[in-house]
């Protein structure tokens, strides 16, 4: 059996897979109302714990039997996000501590140490952490920002936490770009996401350990970014933020098709190479919860009755998927 699981107002939400047929289907259940307050989900591990956070609010973990804690931020923080986890339960995200959301600082927090605050690189104020492997190395950036008209300009590069070592490594920054950032990290020490250059565009890239940097296949010139990877390599994402697309692990561009909307975003993938993440309809402004897989193609997942938007944001390998509605 599968699950999948959303988040309302927004609601968190669980899809639990419940067996073979020619359309993967799925049991769908909520995570229920955090606060009174919209909840975002955006990870789960093996184990079926999943991350996320209350808008405006605390950062939350659930747990697979249904129960949730909310983790201690410090208190200078006004909110946190919990972005990714682990197979061993250990939390990554971000704290904010001013009303510029870009005014953040990385965290990991474990059951048996609590919350540690990572440091940022020694000419950045800020950082972010976005995904922790196995392994326990965490992967993010650290920037500064300044403000171009009415929006916040991101400068800074994507760097890696090692285990149990609060200072950032640096990861290269290609030529020409302002900043980058590491989304996801496998398993195999292979860490991808993009790097943004002087216009704006986003270069879908990858990261070794080492910090080396490689750009990945670009689709007609389109801005793009990696999402996630899996163990093997294989990448998803998204370019123009309309377009979805797995990468395989020889650098080969896979177009994914949209539910009949007009645009759509690969969010994760697991190690089985099933994607899920959101795509338009086409039926009024309905934004779904979807899943791809080689064999059956797209398919809507369908959230709660009456639902016009949902995410897929996380899938383990046990093929359970989390999000929000």
């Amino acid at each position: 059996m599968k699950k999948l699981l959303l988040a309302l107002l927004c609601l968190g939400f669980v899809l639990v897979y419940i067996g073979p047929a020619a359309a993967l289907q799925y049991k769908f259940r909520d995570l229920g109302i955090v606060d009174n307050s919209s909840t975002y989900v955006y990870d789960i591990n093996d184990s079926g714990q999943i991350v996320g956070n209350v808008s405006g609010g605390d950062v939350i973990v659930w747990q697979q039997d249904g129960s949730n804690e909310s983790l201690p931020l410090p208190t200078e923080a006004l909110y946190g996000h919990g972005l990714g986890n682990n197979n061993s339960g250990l939390v990554v995200g971000k704290y904010v501590t001013s009303s510029i959301y870009c005014s953040a600082s990385a965290f990991c927090w474990s059951s048996k140490d609590g919350l540690r605050t990572l440091e940022n690189l020694s000419d950045k104020a800020y950082a972010q952490a976005n995904s922790i492997n196995d392994d326990g190395i965490i992967v993010g950036s650290s920037y500064n920002y300044s403000v171009v008209g009415s929006a916040y300009q991101l400068l800074g590069t994507a760097c890696l936490w090692l285990p149990g070592i609060t200072d950032p490594v640096p990861l290269s920054l290609l030529d020409g770009c302002l900043y980058a950032e590491a989304i996801s990290i496998n398993n195999s020490g292979l860490i991808a996401g993009r790097c943004v250059d002087t216009t704006g565009k986003s270069i879908p890239c990858l990261w070794d350990l080492e910090g080396r940097v490689a750009v990945m296949a670009i689709l007609n010139g389109e801005s793009g970014t990696i999402r996630a990877i899996n163990d093997s390599g294989t990448a998803v994402g998204v370019f123009n933020g309309v377009h979805p697309v797995i990468w395989t692990s020889t650098n080969t561009i896979v177009n994914l098709c949209t539910l009949g909307g007009s645009f759509a975003s690969a969010m994760d993938i697991n190690n089985s190479g099933i994607v899920v993440g959101y795509s338009a309809t086409g039926i009024g402004s309905q934004v779904a919860a979807c899943v791809w897989t080689p064999q059956s193609g797209e398919q809507m997942l369908q959230a709660f009755e009456g639902s016009r938007y949902a995410e897929a944001r996380a899938i383990n390998d046990l093929g359970i998927i989390a999000g929000f509605a």
